[in-house]
């Protein structure tokens, strides 16, 4: 038996447990990747379901800030629909969070509006909807 020949038989081992494990390593890396895949892909159907049913796609951008009563209120699924004593006719705004109480004052920001924009909640129309921030500044009287 020559050198080189013996060589080759000691080092056949070592390579079967490092093709095995190399192998194995790109199985389990395939099995990840596609585990993800199919958990990333169902997780963006729901983000763009989320997305394209937000009433704010279409609203346009609006700067808006002031003090007014809150007059009414309603209530839908996260969001409270203020009627303030300052706003037009048809006019509401519409805000996530703690909501006031009604008679309150508010100091409120606008950011974005939509116009003749249907509540599927309320089952109502709103001729112009503000989306804002507010909170209470006096109580109400």
């Amino acid at each position: 038996m020559t050198m080189t020949t013996t060589r080759a038989r000691a080092a056949a081992p070592g390579g079967a447990i490092l093709i095995s494990l190399l192998l194995s390593t790109l199985f389990f890396t395939l099995l990840f990747t596609l585990a993800f895949t199919l958990a990333f892909s169902t997780g963006c159907g729901e983000l763009e379901e989320r997305v394209v049913t937000s009433p704010l796609v279409g609203a346009t951008r609006v700067d808006e800030r002031g003090e007014a009563r809150v007059d009414e209120l309603l209530r839908a699924r996260g969001y409270t629909y203020l009627r303030l004593a300052s706003s037009a006719d048809g006019e509401w705004h519409v805000i996530t969070g703690a909501a006031p109480e009604r008679g309150a004052t508010v100091r409120y920001r606008g950011y974005a509006e939509l116009r003749d924009y249907r509540s599927p909640t309320l089952d109502r129309q709103f001729d112009r909807l503000v989306f804002a921030s507010a909170r209470a500044i006096q109580a109400p009287q």
